[in-house]
């Protein structure tokens, strides 16, 4: 019986060994498996992820380039209307004797918000061209774009409205005069 004992006291300390030497690699194996899916999410896609990512590269960099295009195209077309409003004011307005009092400070707030559009597009435009599946996290480049592009946005509306205000204004100076011209006519 003493022996039998003995035995099985030798089989117990020889199965918990076992058992926690066994354990002890199955710990640092998942302490390496989540040290490798945050490698994973900070570094470059791998597998099938990269596959697609590739496959849909070259649309993402077209589609951003020309909404790139787009927005400078909409500054022009405002710089335009702008320049045509200034020409309008020199041209027609200020030789009918009529001035508007704030017209350089509607200027200044025209160059500001330009200024401000054209400078977030720039950084738009430099976090996009960075755009490569074999780069760190393509993913979170591609959000910031469009949180970038979102600023753009805004910055364009304001740029838009200082415009609008100085038609506005430019023709509220030229609106009362023809209406008292047509009073006189009367």
């Amino acid at each position: 019986m003493k022996t039998s004992i003995r035995i099985l006291i030798v089989v117990l300390i020889l199965f918990f060994s076992v058992s926690l030497i066994n354990a002890a690699p199955n710990a640092n194996a998942s302490n390496s498996s989540s040290q490798v899916s945050q490698q994973r999410n900070t570094n470059s896609l791998t597998g099938a992820n990269l596959k697609a990512c590739q496959n849909k590269e070259k649309s993402l960099q077209k589609r951003s380039d020309q909404l790139v295009k787009t927005t400078e195209n909409m500054i022009e077309n405002f710089d335009k209307i702008a320049d045509h409003v200034k020409g309008y004011y020199t041209d027609t307005v200020i030789p009918a004797g009529k001035t508007v009092a704030n017209y350089d400070d509607l200027l200044a707030a025209i160059a500001e918000k330009k200024l401000a559009a054209k400078e977030d597009l720039a950084q738009a435009e430099v976090g996009i061209d960075d755009l490569n599946c074999e780069s760190n996290s393509p993913k979170d480049l591609l959000t910031q774009f469009r949180t970038d592009m979102l600023v753009v946005k805004k910055d364009l509306q304001e740029y838009r409205a200082a415009i609008n205000d100085l038609i506005v204004a430019v023709r509220s100076s030229t609106g009362t005069e023809n209406s008292s011209n047509n009073q006189d006519n009367e």
